[in-house]
Protein backbone atom coordinates (compact mmCIF):
# COMPACT_ATOMS: atom_id res chain seq x y z
CA UNK A 1 0.00 0.00 0.00
CA UNK A 2 1.07 3.53 -0.55
CA UNK A 3 1.19 5.93 2.13
CA UNK A 4 -1.18 8.15 -0.42
CA UNK A 5 -3.79 5.34 -0.15
CA UNK A 6 -3.65 6.10 3.55
CA UNK A 7 -6.10 8.40 5.45
CA UNK A 8 -4.89 12.08 5.30
CA UNK A 9 -4.39 12.00 9.25
CA UNK A 10 -2.14 8.68 9.79
CA UNK A 11 -0.33 10.71 5.99
CA UNK A 12 -0.08 13.68 8.90
CA UNK A 13 1.12 11.09 11.97
CA UNK A 14 3.93 9.55 9.88
CA UNK A 15 5.10 12.97 8.76
CA UNK A 16 5.67 14.12 12.11
CA UNK A 17 6.83 11.19 13.72
CA UNK A 18 9.78 11.57 10.14
CA UNK A 19 9.94 15.12 11.56
CA UNK A 20 10.70 14.64 14.49
CA UNK A 21 13.69 11.88 14.03
CA UNK A 22 14.98 14.17 11.82
CA UNK A 23 15.37 17.07 14.45
CA UNK A 24 16.36 14.70 17.39
CA UNK A 25 19.58 13.37 14.87
CA UNK A 26 20.22 17.35 14.22
CA UNK A 27 20.21 18.08 18.02
CA UNK A 28 22.72 15.18 18.84
CA UNK A 29 25.79 16.34 19.67
CA UNK A 30 29.01 16.10 17.13
CA UNK A 31 32.61 14.83 17.58
CA UNK A 32 34.64 18.16 18.23
CA UNK A 33 37.46 18.23 15.48
CA UNK A 34 41.08 17.70 15.45
CA UNK A 35 41.67 19.16 12.94
CA UNK A 36 44.11 22.32 12.95
CA UNK A 37 45.11 24.69 15.67
CA UNK A 38 42.89 24.79 18.83
CA UNK A 39 43.56 27.64 21.14
CA UNK A 40 42.47 27.06 25.00
CA UNK A 41 41.94 30.84 26.72
CA UNK A 42 42.09 30.26 30.71
CA UNK A 43 42.55 32.33 33.93
CA UNK A 44 44.97 30.25 35.94
CA UNK A 45 47.22 27.30 35.84
CA UNK A 46 45.05 24.43 36.48
CA UNK A 47 42.53 25.67 34.75
CA UNK A 48 42.78 23.63 31.55
CA UNK A 49 42.06 20.25 33.89
CA UNK A 50 38.71 21.28 34.09
CA UNK A 51 37.89 23.00 31.06
CA UNK A 52 39.44 20.03 28.64
CA UNK A 53 42.73 18.30 29.79
CA UNK A 54 41.62 14.98 27.87
CA UNK A 55 40.57 16.96 24.35
CA UNK A 56 43.89 18.67 24.96
CA UNK A 57 46.08 15.20 25.63
CA UNK A 58 44.47 13.99 22.80
CA UNK A 59 45.61 16.81 20.49
CA UNK A 60 49.19 16.80 22.36
CA UNK A 61 49.72 12.78 21.18
CA UNK A 62 48.73 13.50 17.74
CA UNK A 63 50.66 16.35 17.36
CA UNK A 64 54.07 14.83 18.23
CA UNK A 65 53.13 13.17 15.12
CA UNK A 66 54.31 16.28 12.80
CA UNK A 67 58.08 14.56 12.79
CA UNK A 68 56.09 11.42 11.33
CA UNK A 69 54.27 14.14 8.78
CA UNK A 70 57.90 15.62 7.76
CA UNK A 71 59.20 12.46 6.93
CA UNK A 72 55.65 11.83 5.14
CA UNK A 73 56.26 15.23 3.07
CA UNK A 74 59.61 13.46 1.84
CA UNK A 75 57.92 9.85 1.24
CA UNK A 76 55.51 12.09 -1.18
CA UNK A 77 58.13 13.51 -3.07
CA UNK A 78 59.83 10.62 -3.96
CA UNK A 79 56.70 8.50 -4.42
CA UNK A 80 53.98 10.88 -5.46
CA UNK A 81 52.06 9.37 -2.98
CA UNK A 82 51.45 10.45 0.89
CA UNK A 83 50.58 7.17 2.84
CA UNK A 84 47.28 7.66 4.65
CA UNK A 85 48.90 7.22 8.22
CA UNK A 86 50.75 10.12 7.79
CA UNK A 87 48.22 12.68 6.22
CA UNK A 88 46.49 12.50 9.90
CA UNK A 89 49.02 14.24 11.69
CA UNK A 90 49.36 17.08 9.18
CA UNK A 91 45.79 17.68 10.15
CA UNK A 92 46.82 18.35 13.81
CA UNK A 93 49.20 21.22 15.52
CA UNK A 94 50.02 21.46 19.24
CA UNK A 95 47.63 23.38 21.12
CA UNK A 96 48.18 26.24 22.46
CA UNK A 97 47.04 27.09 25.67
CA UNK A 98 46.52 31.02 27.11
CA UNK A 99 46.70 31.95 30.59
CA UNK A 100 45.90 35.29 32.04
CA UNK A 101 47.49 34.72 35.40
CA UNK A 102 49.79 32.66 37.35
CA UNK A 103 46.92 32.33 39.93
CA UNK A 104 49.83 34.06 43.04
CA UNK A 105 46.78 34.71 45.22
CA UNK A 106 46.18 31.20 46.06
CA UNK A 107 47.22 29.04 48.46
CA UNK A 108 50.59 27.36 49.05
CA UNK A 109 48.71 24.25 50.99
CA UNK A 110 51.63 23.15 52.51
CA UNK A 111 53.78 23.26 49.17
CA UNK A 112 57.30 24.86 49.01
CA UNK A 113 55.83 27.93 51.21
CA UNK A 114 59.18 29.82 51.70
CA UNK A 115 59.45 30.59 47.82
CA UNK A 116 56.63 33.12 45.80
CA UNK A 117 53.28 31.20 45.11
CA UNK A 118 53.59 32.20 41.24
CA UNK A 119 56.82 30.62 41.03
CA UNK A 120 55.73 27.51 42.04
CA UNK A 121 52.81 27.23 40.03
CA UNK A 122 54.36 28.25 37.05
CA UNK A 123 56.79 25.28 37.47
CA UNK A 124 53.47 22.98 38.15
CA UNK A 125 52.35 24.18 34.96
CA UNK A 126 55.30 23.12 33.20
CA UNK A 127 55.03 19.38 34.00
CA UNK A 128 51.58 19.56 33.58
CA UNK A 129 51.44 20.84 30.16
CA UNK A 130 54.38 18.39 29.41
CA UNK A 131 51.90 15.49 30.69
CA UNK A 132 49.26 16.65 28.41
CA UNK A 133 51.57 17.92 25.12
CA UNK A 134 50.42 21.32 25.39
CA UNK A 135 52.22 24.51 24.14
CA UNK A 136 51.84 27.23 27.34
CA UNK A 137 51.71 31.57 27.28
CA UNK A 138 51.28 33.27 30.65
CA UNK A 139 50.57 36.72 30.54
CA UNK A 140 51.17 39.35 33.38
CA UNK A 141 47.50 40.45 35.00
CA UNK A 142 47.08 40.01 38.28
CA UNK A 143 45.11 36.86 40.09
CA UNK A 144 41.41 38.09 41.27
CA UNK A 145 41.60 41.41 39.67
CA UNK A 146 40.49 40.22 35.74
CA UNK A 147 37.09 41.85 36.01
CA UNK A 148 38.71 45.13 36.93
CA UNK A 149 40.49 45.45 33.23
CA UNK A 150 38.04 43.38 31.01
CA UNK A 151 38.92 45.79 28.11
CA UNK A 152 42.53 45.41 28.58
CA UNK A 153 42.26 41.65 28.68
CA UNK A 154 39.90 41.74 25.51
CA UNK A 155 42.42 44.01 23.83
CA UNK A 156 45.51 41.18 24.97
CA UNK A 157 43.66 37.97 24.09
CA UNK A 158 42.74 39.84 20.76
CA UNK A 159 46.27 40.39 19.87
CA UNK A 160 46.70 36.63 20.42
CA UNK A 161 44.20 35.64 18.66
CA UNK A 162 45.74 37.41 15.74
CA UNK A 163 49.29 36.52 16.51
CA UNK A 164 48.21 32.38 16.43
CA UNK A 165 45.39 32.09 14.08
CA UNK A 166 43.54 29.41 15.77
CA UNK A 167 40.84 27.81 13.86
CA UNK A 168 39.12 27.31 16.92
CA UNK A 169 39.04 28.68 20.64
CA UNK A 170 37.61 26.73 24.06
CA UNK A 171 37.08 29.14 26.86
CA UNK A 172 34.76 28.83 30.14
CA UNK A 173 30.59 29.41 29.83
CA UNK A 174 29.86 32.24 30.88
CA UNK A 175 29.09 31.31 34.53
CA UNK A 176 32.48 30.58 34.93
CA UNK A 177 31.91 26.63 35.75
CA UNK A 178 32.64 27.42 39.09
CA UNK A 179 31.37 31.05 39.63
CA UNK A 180 35.10 32.32 39.96
CA UNK A 181 35.20 36.15 38.99
CA UNK A 182 38.37 35.61 36.73
CA UNK A 183 36.78 32.53 35.19
CA UNK A 184 33.59 34.80 34.11
CA UNK A 185 36.04 37.77 32.94
CA UNK A 186 37.94 35.49 30.92
CA UNK A 187 34.51 34.19 29.33
CA UNK A 188 33.63 37.77 28.61
CA UNK A 189 36.95 39.16 27.50
CA UNK A 190 37.28 36.00 24.91
CA UNK A 191 33.79 36.00 23.75
CA UNK A 192 34.18 39.91 23.08
CA UNK A 193 37.73 39.11 21.17
CA UNK A 194 36.56 36.84 18.97
CA UNK A 195 33.68 38.04 17.40
CA UNK A 196 36.53 41.53 16.75
CA UNK A 197 38.25 39.17 15.18
CA UNK A 198 36.27 37.53 13.21
CA UNK A 199 34.70 40.64 12.04
CA UNK A 200 37.73 40.95 9.62
CA UNK A 201 39.62 37.64 9.18
CA UNK A 202 39.19 36.08 5.97
CA UNK A 203 38.89 32.41 8.13
CA UNK A 204 37.01 33.24 10.84
CA UNK A 205 36.93 31.32 14.37
CA UNK A 206 34.97 29.02 15.76
CA UNK A 207 34.26 29.41 19.46
CA UNK A 208 33.36 26.94 21.89
CA UNK A 209 32.14 27.37 25.84
CA UNK A 210 33.06 24.01 27.78
CA UNK A 211 29.67 23.18 29.60
CA UNK A 212 29.30 20.52 32.10
CA UNK A 213 26.50 17.70 31.62
CA UNK A 214 24.28 18.12 34.85
CA UNK A 215 23.79 14.17 34.46
CA UNK A 216 27.77 14.40 35.40
CA UNK A 217 26.90 15.32 39.15
CA UNK A 218 28.02 12.07 40.26
CA UNK A 219 31.66 12.91 39.08
CA UNK A 220 31.87 16.96 39.71
CA UNK A 221 32.05 18.22 42.93
CA UNK A 222 30.04 20.92 44.76
CA UNK A 223 31.60 24.08 43.46
CA UNK A 224 30.44 23.39 39.78
CA UNK A 225 27.86 25.19 37.96
CA UNK A 226 26.17 24.20 35.15
CA UNK A 227 24.81 26.11 31.99
CA UNK A 228 21.37 24.47 30.98
CA UNK A 229 21.00 27.89 28.61
CA UNK A 230 23.75 26.44 26.87
CA UNK A 231 23.25 23.02 25.01
CA UNK A 232 26.17 20.62 24.42
CA UNK A 233 26.23 20.52 20.56
CA UNK A 234 29.50 18.95 20.81
CA UNK A 235 31.49 16.04 22.72
CA UNK A 236 35.26 14.39 22.58
CA UNK A 237 35.89 10.82 24.62
CA UNK A 238 38.44 11.18 27.36
CA UNK A 239 38.36 7.04 27.95
CA UNK A 240 41.93 6.44 27.00
CA UNK A 241 43.23 9.82 28.12
CA UNK A 242 41.84 9.74 32.18
CA UNK A 243 44.73 8.37 33.47
CA UNK A 244 46.88 11.36 32.08
CA UNK A 245 43.86 13.73 32.92
CA UNK A 246 44.58 12.64 36.49
CA UNK A 247 48.60 13.24 36.22
CA UNK A 248 48.03 16.34 35.11
CA UNK A 249 45.41 17.68 38.07
CA UNK A 250 47.96 15.69 40.61
CA UNK A 251 50.52 17.98 38.72
CA UNK A 252 49.35 20.87 40.57
CA UNK A 253 50.33 20.17 43.94
CA UNK A 254 49.39 23.04 45.32
CA UNK A 255 46.07 23.28 43.88
CA UNK A 256 44.69 19.66 44.83
CA UNK A 257 42.71 20.34 48.16
CA UNK A 258 41.23 23.18 46.11
CA UNK A 259 40.41 20.71 43.54
CA UNK A 260 39.14 18.02 45.77
CA UNK A 261 35.86 20.51 45.99
CA UNK A 262 35.36 20.40 41.66
CA UNK A 263 36.47 16.58 41.43
CA UNK A 264 34.89 13.90 43.21
CA UNK A 265 38.23 12.30 41.61
CA UNK A 266 40.11 14.15 44.32
CA UNK A 267 37.37 14.64 46.96
CA UNK A 268 39.17 13.02 49.48
CA UNK A 269 41.63 15.94 49.63
CA UNK A 270 39.09 18.65 49.57
CA UNK A 271 40.71 21.66 51.66
CA UNK A 272 42.96 18.89 53.41
CA UNK A 273 46.41 19.63 52.05
CA UNK A 274 48.96 16.71 52.63
CA UNK A 275 52.45 16.93 54.14
CA UNK A 276 54.31 15.99 52.27
CA UNK A 277 51.76 15.90 49.12
CA UNK A 278 51.23 12.87 47.89
CA UNK A 279 47.37 12.96 45.98
CA UNK A 280 46.06 10.20 44.07
CA UNK A 281 43.10 10.35 42.44
CA UNK A 282 40.44 7.86 41.36
CA UNK A 283 40.28 7.19 37.54
CA UNK A 284 36.80 5.65 37.52
CA UNK A 285 35.58 9.26 39.27
CA UNK A 286 37.34 11.24 35.95
CA UNK A 287 34.96 11.85 33.08
CA UNK A 288 34.52 9.47 29.84
CA UNK A 289 33.36 12.91 27.86
CA UNK A 290 34.16 16.23 27.68
CA UNK A 291 30.94 18.18 26.75
CA UNK A 292 31.13 21.53 24.84
CA UNK A 293 28.76 24.25 23.52
CA UNK A 294 29.69 25.69 20.15
CA UNK A 295 28.53 29.59 19.97
CA UNK A 296 30.14 31.45 17.21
Amino acid sequence: MDICDLPVYIQLDQLNQLRDSFEQQSRRPQRLSNKGKTLFVLAHPDDETITGAGYLARLGFLAKFRSIDRLGSLWNKLSGKLPRQFALAKWVKPPVVYYATLGEKGNHNGVRTDEPLKVVRREELKKAAKILGIKTFVDRFSDGELQQIIWRLELRILAFLKRECPDRVITFAPSGLTGHADHKAIADATTRAVERYNQTAEKPIELYYRVIDPNEKGITGPFITYDPEYDITHTKSTSVFRKRILRAIEAHQTQVPEMGTIYTAFEKYAKKPQNPPRYKGETSKIWREETYCRVK
